[in-house]
């Protein structure tokens, strides 16, 4: 006798009345047709249409109901609503051909299309089902998982919620061994129960609910608890209600008699058993789990029936257990059947039945029931492999993420790091290009008045002195002004412009000082379409016949040469003047030292000023330098 509570807490109803062949195909070819046509036409399905389908296929079997319902190849049209009753039919079908896992996963999806919080009582039920199922094949965890769920879930104001959420923690309490908890979980569910009745009277499933209630009560205070008196007086107060349904009848009647068989009362024991079994006949039998609940009857009685030495009776019940289909029962309830056969034959002395038959029987079943383990178990180490396989596998992915994430990381930053520093180096580049096109124009500022002031001191004294020359001299120095003042708006000129100006003022020059000097200009470029900053050849120019020819009592030379060399432009101004005299090596013109700063930046070479040994009169100037330039093409 097992003190196990099996509570038959829930009864789906999932009827399965006889119906004519050919009405039952009729139905399916319809649906089949209907559904076919709707997806042909991609036509969303409706809440009415479905409705429709699911009259048609209530009076079913579950197998028909499943296969018709399963023809919807597309329900996305759906509301949500409408999902959820079409995944709950389906899910139920599943649970009466005992296909809990299919039912489990559209239980889920079920969940998964109602609202949050919870707060009605279809949607607490689906919870208990999905518990329920989970009970049913073994897995605790699953059973503790989706309570957790639930109570995240379940909305405060919902009481009778909180009656289900303390059934299933209560139950899970009893699992874990935690009997405080579940004693306490129970008391909770009471009080809210009450409650409910005290609000409405005349609610007979919140009355029902109670009484279940207080049956678990009775139970977790005799067995955990220990306190027998207690739980005897709640189980003779609940006999005392006349308005029993069958369903909490049969189980106060069997749970008092399995209370009453350990206290050792077996005639009681025995009483109470058949009024149980009386409740039991009236329950409906198409109810999940009804057949089990009988055949658990039958076999307490059995039990108490040898104990009492009524072999007849006994057999006689067992008997009807074997007409049942033992092999249709729970595995638990099969072996305590069987074990019962063995009790009869061995205490009746073989009076009923051959004991080396029954012994075989129970041997076959023993083998079936270690073979259906082992395969259990082969089955669950295949599916742990597979499953330790498929975590490898993920652990591998998600390892490889990891580096590639962090190699992006890496080169992401490194490309910043990069990206920075060329902005900077590329802004300060600017900004040097910048300051330098800023000196050049303030060289050209500081050189273009003192040219001009000195021109027109020089034309001033010859007024005084040559009227004719004046005005020749004031001709070219129009020309030159011009050129300088157009050259001055651009930051890099054609060579060929620059030469011009070069000169326009060098024969200004000549006027001014006449036979002092002579020049030539040699330009050796291979092409002219060449741009380079204007007045950077002047001021050597001026300095040599400003300053080299002042003094000398010979006539002066000056050589301009402009070569190319590997790419790059050289200028070389040569003189016989006077050299560099050891009093003005202090003297630093600020126009020479512009150009000797900018052509340092831009050239990255130094300004060469050295003496002109190689000239007839070993004296002179030479000035070497490399010009900055542009290329560009004439179209």
């Amino acid at each position: 006798m097992s003190l196990n509570n099996t509570k038959v807490y829930y009864l789906f109803k999932l009827y399965t009345y006889p119906y004519f062949v050919y009405k039952k195909l009729f139905i399916l070819l319809s649906i089949c047709i209907y559904t076919s046509c709707s997806h042909s036409k991609k036509e969303p399905l409706h809440s009415a249409k479905l409705t429709t389908i699911l009259s048609q296929i209530d009076s079913l079997p579950a197998i028909d109901r499943i296969y018709a319902l399963r023809n919807f190849k597309d329900i996305s049209s759906l509301p949500d609503s409408t999902k959820t009753i079409y995944y709950d039919y389906l899910a139920n079908a599943y649970v009466t051909e005992k296909k809990y896992d299919s039912a489990i996963v559209f239980f889920q999806k079920e969940l998964t299309h109602i609202k949050q919080p919870i707060d009605t009582e279809k949607e607490a039920v689906l919870y208990y089902k999905l518990w329920d199922l989970y009970r049913i094949k073994g897995e605790l965890g699953n059973q503790i998982a989706i309570t957790t769920d639930f109570e995240e879930q379940l909305s405060p104001s919902l009481d009778i919620g909180l009656v289900h959420l303390n059934y299933l923690k209560q139950s899970n309490n009893e699992a874990n061994g935690n009997y405080k908890e579940a004693s306490n979980n129970n008391i909770l569910r009471i009080k809210v129960l009450k409650k409910l009745v005290d609000k409405d009277s005349t609610n007979s499933l919140f009355k029902e609910r109670l009484r279940l209630a207080l049956l678990d009560k009775a139970h977790i205070t005799y067995l955990y608890l220990r306190d027998k008196k207690q739980s005897f007086a709640t189980l003779d107060s609940l006999i005392t209600i006349k308005d029993l349904t069958p369903n909490t009848a049969q189980l106060l009647y069997t749970n008092y008699g399995v209370y009453q068989y350990h206290e050792g009362d077996k005639e009681k024991s025995l009483s109470l058993y058949k009024k149980g079994v009386s409740a039991m006949k009236m329950l409906d039998k198409n109810a999940f789990d009804v057949p089990n609940t009988i055949a658990v009857g039958y076999a307490n009685i059995a039990e108490v029936l040898i104990d009492l030495k009524q072999f007849e009776s006994a057999k006689k019940y067992l008997d009807t257990l074997a007409t049942m289909g033992i092999h249709t029962l729970e595995e638990s309830l099969q072996r305590n059947i069987l074990k019962y056969q063995l009790r009869l034959q061995i205490d009746s002395e073989g009076r009923y039945g051959n004991t080396t038959a029954l012994l075989d029987t129970l041997s076959k079943y023993q083998d079936q029931a270690y073979r259906k383990k082992f395969s259990k178990e082969l089955v669950s180490l295949t599916a742990a492999k597979e499953k330790q396989q498929e975590l490898s596998l993920k652990n591998q992915q998600a390892e490889f993420e990891k580096r590639r994430f962090k190699t992006i990381t890496w080169s992401i930053g490194i490309l910043s790091i990069i990206a920075i520093f060329v902005f900077v180096w590329f802004r300060r580049y600017r900004e040097q290009q910048k300051e330098l096109l800023m000196q050049q124009r303030l060289l050209r500022a500081q050189m273009n008045p003192h040219f001009t002031f000195n021109a027109l001191y020089s034309i001033q004294s010859l007024i005084k002195t040559d009227s004719v020359l004046a005005i020749k001299y004031l001709n070219h120095f129009s020309k030159l002004l011009r050129s300088v003042l157009e050259n001055s708006m651009a930051n890099y000129v054609p060579i060929e412009d620059e030469l011009q100006s070069i000169v326009e003022y060098i024969e200004l020059q000549q006027l001014r000082f006449p036979k002092r000097f002579t020049y030539s200009i040699q330009n050796e470029l291979p092409e002219d379409c060449i741009d380079i900053p204007s007045m950077l050849i002047q001021p050597f120019v001026e300095n040599a016949i400003e300053h080299g020819f002042a003094d000398i009592t010979y006539e002066g030379v000056l050589l301009i040469t402009l070569s190319r060399k590997h790419k790059k432009l050289f200028c070389i101004i040569e003189d016989n003047g006077s050299g560099i005299q050891e009093g003005n090596r202090s003297k630093k013109s600020a126009s020479i030292q512009l150009i000797k700063d900018f052509i340092s930046k831009k050239t990255k070479t130094a300004v060469t000023i050295q003496a002109n040994t190689a000239s007839s009169s070993k004296t002179g100037v030479i000035v070497m330098f490399q010009l900055p330039y542009k290329l560009y093409t004439n179209d």
